[in-house]
C-alpha cells in the first residue's frame, strides 16, 4: 500500500461514519471483549483479520475485537493470523490469571 493509500485509509475511512458503524458491530458481535485476552473495554479497537481486496470493501465479519495492548502485539509481531489461531498463536504473551 503506498503512502497515499495509507493516508486515505487512515485520516479517511477510518475517521468515517462507515468505519465507527462496523467497529461498533464488531464490538457487538465479540460483546465488546478483546478476542485474545476477554478484556471488556467500550473503547477496544476493531482488527482486520484480511482485507478484500480494498479495504472500503471491509466487512463486519472481517473484523475481530482486540483491546489496544493485543492490538498492538499483533502488529509489533507483524502477522496476521485467522481468528481461529489468534489466539494459540499469541496467548504466551499474557500472564493469565483465572
Amino acid at each position: 500500500m503506498g503512502i497515499e493509500a495509507k493516508h486515505a485509509y487512515r485520516f479517511g475511512f477510518l475517521k468515517s461514519e462507515e468505519w465507527r458503524t462496523m467497529r461498533l458491530i464488531c464490538l457487538g458481535m465479540d460483546e465488546g471483549k478483546c478476542v485474545v485476552c476477554s478484556k471488556y473495554d467500550p473503547s477496544n479497537d476493531a482488527h482486520h483479520l484480511f482485507y478484500r481486496g480494498e479495504w472500503i470493501n471491509t466487512k463486519p465479519q472481517d473484523l475481530v475485537t482486540l483491546c489496544r495492548e493485543c492490538h498492538t502485539k499483533v502488529h509489533e509481531l507483524g502477522t496476521d493470523v485467522t481468528l481461529k489461531r489468534l489466539w494459540e498463536k499469541y496467548k504466551h504473551l499474557y500472564k493469565i490469571t483465572s
